[in-house]
This record gives structure tokens, sequence and C-alpha cells, in this order.
């Protein structure tokens, strides 16, 4: 399987922080982690972000807080993407019109 370059190693050592081998298991501990929850979660946002209508070059972003409570959202061609995300329980909920993320 390849990976795009953002992928790659920067993936695991910063979201798992887990060292990666950079010899001859790195492709059987790429493997492995490629099963863990959290990169699953981080494919399914790179794949949402890639084919959702709501991000674009001329996307409107609009922010706003509440609290602790801190709100983005992105229109683009008709299409919405919301993210809502607490700062203090790290909480989040990402929710779109065209039914993509669900």
């Amino acid at each position: 399987m390849l990976m795009p370059s953002i992928f790659g190693e920067d993936l695991f050592d910063d979201w798992m922080r887990v060292p990666v081998e950079r010899e001859t298991n790195r492709g059987y501990r790429t493997t492995e982690l490629m099963k863990t929850d959290i990169v699953k979660e981080q494919l399914k946002l790179l794949h949402f972000r890639n084919v959702s209508k709501a991000f674009g070059f001329d996307a409107e972003l609009a922010v706003s807080t509440e609290g602790e409570i801190i709100t983005f959202i992105w229109t683009n061609q008709g299409e919405s993407a919301t993210l809502r995300a607490n700062l203090k329980t790290f909480e989040y909920e990402i929710t779109d019109s065209e039914g993509i993320y669900a």
C-alpha cells in the first residue's frame, strides 16, 4: 500500500507517540499501525477533506466560540462541513451536508 508523504512516519510519530523503527521492521510496523483506531480516523479525515465539496480554494470559513466550545464551518458550492470541538475535554463532532463523513 502506498501512502502519501504526509502520512508516512510523521503521522505515527506525532499522533501515536511511538518511535518508528527506520530499518528492516518499518514495513511491518507501518502495517500494524495502520490497524489502530487513531490511524483509521486520520485516514477517514483525510478522505473526507479530499472529497468533500465544502473544502476548496474558494471555500469560506466561519469560526465561532462559546465558552470552551469552538466551531468551524466551511462552506463551498452549496455544501458545508462543521467541526465542533470542546477545548477542555477534547471531544469533537464532525458533520457535513453531503453525508460523506458519517
